[in-house]
């Protein structure tokens, strides 16, 4: 299993050559679960959790959480990273996959074809762009994943600062945020959550029309707070 965030941020306007949206989603970083893709499998009704930093961040911070029981973190050794053990790592397969503090960034699950390696992924995959800024054109690279890889996508940025979708409207044709502005100083330990529609066997059944507005709840308590 792939988690990427977008290259894209949903606050801006810039436009992209070529434009390969409808294709595909274009990528800032990507890691993927390590394993044969059964040997963590996540159950229906379950999750999984991934940190940044596998700490307890209420050493530090006594309004953070306690991720130290993450199942599993992103470690970047050339960012002076902390490497918790008792944390599994993902692979880093193209990189950095930073969460943005304001929301900005778009995110998906995605899954390789049954027998592609991470290697031909990374050779055979690659989206080289051009947009337009006062300076110039500039040029730059980047990954793409096919939308058929694509398990699920969420479009994510603060209600004001708010342009558009980074992903086919297929993937997700709508957005949602937890925070009302850059500014905004209240948008601390907040987070959007899956709507529940109903329970089976204790197990949450969870709303999913592929439009963020109206599947997630805006700026809703962490489910790690409780």
């Amino acid at each position: 299993m792939l988690f990427a965030d977008s290259r894209f941020l949903t606050s801006d306007t810039d436009v992209y050559t070529p434009d390969i949206m409808k294709e595909a989603f274009t990528t800032e970083g990507i890691v993927q679960i390590p394993g044969d893709g059964t040997k963590y499998p996540v159950k229906p009704g379950e999750y999984i959790i991934i940190a940044e930093q596998g700490i307890n961040h209420k050493e530090k911070n006594s309004n953070s959480v306690d991720l130290s029981k993450a199942n599993f973190e992103n470690f970047y050794p050339n960012m002076k990273d902390v490497d918790n053990p008792q944390v599994t790592n993902t692979i880093v397969l193209y990189e950095k996959l930073i969460f943005h503090n304001r929301g900005y960034r778009s995110y998906v699950i995605a899954r390789l074809p049954k027998g592609m390696t991470s290697e031909t992924f990374l050779k055979d995959y690659k989206y080289e762009y051009s947009y337009k800024t006062v300076a110039g054109i500039k040029t730059r690279d980047a990954m793409k994943i096919p939308n058929e890889w694509i398990v699920d996508a969420v479009n994510l940025c603060s209600k004001d600062d708010f342009k558009r979708i980074v992903t086919d409207p297929s993937l997700d044709s709508g957005w949602s945020y937890s925070g009302l502005n850059r500014n905004d100083k209240n948008r601390y330990g907040k987070s959007v959550r899956r709507k529940v529609l109903s329970e089976n066997g204790g197990k949450p059944i969870f709303q999913d029309t592929n439009n963020s507005t109206d599947d997630f709840v805006i700026t809703a308590p962490p489910t790690m707070f409780k």
